[in-house]
This record gives structure tokens, C-alpha cells and sequence, in this order.
């Protein structure tokens, strides 16, 4: 771990946007606030020479409030990869975009979840009633599934895993269909066969059937699921 901060230091230092993004990983690993300060201060360097990765990563810092938390910066660096990444040339490209529209949704999602009178990171409230608390909780959920949307269009496992979820809990404005929870699940495991939480979630779904053949695939994916963790 030395010899790589001393060499990403010098290379960093050179302008290498690979060695910068070391050297912020490096201190975002040790922690706390002061190394955060450090990693920033890498990440911001990367970020001027062009570095999409580091304004994800700048966007997660701001998104999780690991120095301060401003949704509407996050926003605004997720929006600008993606925008940037619009025509991906290549499977990074495309990585990098669906993972800043799964940042997108995660912020409007988490909002929902954690935050449910936070009016600051919204945009475009169309009447008064809208700042109601249950207005204001689909709202955020209908913007949060949009991208997940758009991020799964990509092949994202995690975004197809969430709006399973979402399909299976009936929250406020997304009617509960067990057939497409199944659909978002199964989706899940295809883009990525690692993905524990999608392999439960479908396992036990087609355990509890009745048809033998899908009590039997329900039970090789649990089975799977413990194996992996």
C-alpha cells in the first residue's frame, strides 16, 4: 500500500488521472473526514483533466454526505456523466453511464426512504399540494423508478434488483405485481450471476409455487445464494 501511494503520488502529480484516482481511493479507504478531504481534493484534480469516474465519485461523496451532503451537486455530476456518455463507445462508457443513472435514482430513492420532507434536491413541483408528504413520497418514487429504468436499459443488475423490490413492497404510487417483481429479480441474476440479494428474492418466490420444476429452480438458487456468501 506504500509503494502505491508513493508511486501514484508521483504519477498523480504528473497529470495521470489513473494514479490521481489511486491516491483518492487510497485515502477514501483510510478515513475519516481528513483523508476524505485529501481524497476530494484527487478526485476534483481527476475530474478537471476529464475523468468521468471522478465525477461519479465526487457525486457519491455529495449524494452520502461523506464531507457534506448536497443531492442537488450529486445530481449534477450524475447528470453531467450522463449526458457526456450519451453515445457510449464502449462497455466502460456504458458502465460508467448506467451506474451515474442508478446514482440518480438511488438519491430520489433514498430521499423517499430516509428524508420524506426534503424539498431541496427536487425540481419542478407543479402546484402547492405537491409539498404534501404523500405527494411528495411518489413524487420521488416515480423520478427514483425513471432511472432505475434507464439504468437497467443498460443492464444493470442492481436497478433490475430494486425495481423488483419496488414491484413486490406495493409503495406509495407503484402498484404491487408479483409477475413483474419475478421479471426484475430473474433479470438481476442474468446481468449478474453473483447477485445474492436477487438470487433470495427469486429463490423464494418460486419455491413457495406449487409447479415442481420451479420449486426446484427456487431451491438451487437459495442454495446458490448460501454458497456464494
Amino acid at each position: 500500500m506504500i509503494k502505491i501511494w508513493k508511486n501514484g503520488n508521483k504519477y498523480a502529480k504528473n497529470g495521470d488521472t489513473k494514479y490521481m484516482m489511486t491516491l483518492a481511493g487510497y485515502y477514501m479507504m483510510k478515513g475519516p473526514n481528513k483523508y476524505h478531504h485529501d481524497a476530494e481534493s484527487w478526485y476534483k484534480e481527476a475530474e478537471k483533466l476529464g475523468s468521468h469516474e471522478a465525477k461519479l465519485c465526487l457525486g457519491y461523496m455529495h449524494s452520502i454526505g461523506k464531507l457534506s451532503f448536497d443531492p442537488k451537486r450529486a445530481k449534477d455530476l450524475f447528470k453531467n456523466v450522463i449526458n457526456k456518455l450519451e453515445y457510449h463507445k464502449n462497455d466502460e462508457e456504458k458502465e460508467l453511464s448506467r451506474i451515474a443513472m442508478r446514482n440518480m435514482a438511488l438519491i430520489y430513492h433514498n430521499s423517499h426512504l430516509i428524508r420524506p420532507l426534503e424539498v431541496s434536491n427536487l425540481t419542478k413541483l407543479k402546484k402547492i399540494s405537491d409539498l404534501k408528504v404523500n405527494n411528495l413520497a411518489k413524487i420521488k418514487l416515480k423520478r427514483a423508478f425513471k432511472w432505475y429504468e434507464k439504468s437497467f436499459d443498460l443492464y444493470d443488475s442492481q436497478s433490475a434488483y430494486n425495481l423488483g423490490l419496488l414491484y413486490e413492497s406495493d409503495d406509495d404510487g407503484i402498484e404491487k405485481d408479483e409477475k413483474k417483481a419475478e421479471y426484475y429479480f430473474r433479470k438481476a441474476i442474468e446481468y449478474d450471476e453473483n447477485n445474492i440479494p436477487a438470487k433470495k428474492k427469486l429463490g423464494n418466490i418460486l419455491f413457495n409455487k406449487e409447479d415442481a420444476n420451479e420449486k426446484d429452480e427456487g431451491l438451487r438458487l437459495l442454495t446458490e445464494a448460501a454458497r456464494i456468501e
